[in-house]
């Protein structure tokens, strides 16, 4: 059985190093950021792989889920932020490829400055989905509606082209 101790805070769990809790919360801390992946975490901390790996999956589970409850909205944060600042530099490019094409469309494919155009107005459009996403604001709004609401609403709308009739018939099935 693991032998048990109380730290400051962190629950030691048969330590086999001689890392401080300091350490062991900043290496946690880096794994969370790297979203779990041990490698770049072992990079960026000079600690062994393996060892991250125990102490996330077997030694400080809990400070681990912890600091991962901690850090991701500000890691989202993060991430929508750059995908905003991406679509504001795409939105800008987006604007002088629509001058460039303006100004040379006669001695220029229009294929060529038509594509680069779309292709940033997707770049842009996706980076501002995904900040939104991140940030937790709808993608995509869906409206749900009753059919015969709707076609009351088009006999309001266009009069003596759509009738609604109010009484349903039932339809008997043939056997």
């Amino acid at each position: 059985m693991p032998d048990v101790t109380e730290g400051q805070g962190l629950v030691k769990k048969r330590r086999s190093s001689n890392f401080t809790d300091g350490q062991i919360t900043e290496a946690l801390t880096v794994l969370a950021l790297c979203s779990g992946n041990k490698r770049k975490a072992s990079e960026r901390t000079g600690i062994n792989a393996s060892t991250l790996a125990q102490w996330k999956n077997k030694h400080y589970v809990e400070e681990y889920k912890r600091i991962v409850e901690k850090e991701l909205p500000r890691v989202y944060g993060e991430i929508a932020e750059r995908c905003e600042d991406l679509a504001l530099t795409e939105s800008a490019i987006e604007e002088e490829l629509a001058l460039k094409l303006q100004a040379e469309m006669d001695q220029m494919k229009p294929s060529d400055v038509s594509t680069a155009l779309r292709n940033m107005a997707v770049a842009k459009a996706v980076n501002i989905d995904k900040a939104s996403l991140v940030r937790g604001r709808p993608t995509a709004i869906t409206e749900r509606r009753d059919a015969s609401e709707l076609l009351r609403s088009l006999a309001n709308r266009f009069g003596g082209m759509v009738k609604v009739d109010a009484e349903a018939e039932a339809i008997e099935e043939e056997t």
